[in-house]
């Protein structure tokens, strides 16, 4: 099932799960899964593993849970940990403070080994082209996977964020980022997300 007819399909019998028992047995699989299977992210030809490293619990102001306890070394060494054990996908913000985590993490580590996904509160073209140099110079790295577009709430989303947008797109074309897409953080943001042709991933 394609991702954005899984979204519609969801939001629209929500209502009806909500008072009806979830059917487990349609979803069931006869093979049991595992945090490091990896697994092709949508239409983006982008494979990962099925669990990703977050690095942003209560992330916000430019820290988290994880870089305000950790430190540096701390949160490299966790990362580090997860690849060791099959989780290549790492999760990580500007709002979060995670980059020089995963810059320190990406010492020992070859880059084109991991997924590194990354959200930004750029609205305009200038602030997204800012970022994405920002970024990759925290990240230490010349691509970044997956850019989002971080914390959606307004569904006019679309509009609002189309100077962004527009460069996250031609990013994509000359393979500065591989996919591009948004984190919803409310269910009219989501079903902007489900109508647009422009997300490859979303959250």
């Amino acid at each position: 099932m394609k991702r954005r007819i899984f979204i519609k399909t969801s939001l629209k019998t929500a209502g009806v799960l909500a008072v009806t028992p979830f059917p487990y047995h349609l979803f069931a699989g006869d093979k049991k899964k595992y945090a490091y299977d990896l697994v092709t992210l949508g239409d983006t030809g982008i494979k990962t593993s099925r669990l990703a490293m977050g690095t942003g619990s209560w992330g916000w102001g430019g820290s988290s849970n994880q870089t305000r306890n950790l430190g540096i070394k701390g949160l490299s060494d966790l990362l580090r940990y997860g690849y060791d054990n099959g989780v290549v996908f790492w999760d990580s913000a500007d709002q979060y403070g995670s980059h020089p985590h995963l810059k320190e993490a990406l010492k020992y580590i070859p880059r084109e080994k991991v997924v590194i996904l990354t959200k930004t509160r750029a609205t305009t073209e200038e602030e997204m082209k800012e970022d994405l140099d920002r970024f990759r110079r925290e990240l230490g790295t010349d691509y970044i996977d997956i850019m989002l577009l971080h914390n959606m709430q307004d569904p006019r989303w679309p509009e609002i964020k189309k100077g962004a947008m527009n460069i996250l797109s031609s990013a994509k074309e000359n393979g500065i980022i591989k996919a591009h897409g948004v984190s919803c953080h409310t269910l009219s943001a989501l079903k902007a997300a489900a109508e647009s042709e422009w997300v490859d991933v979303d959250l």
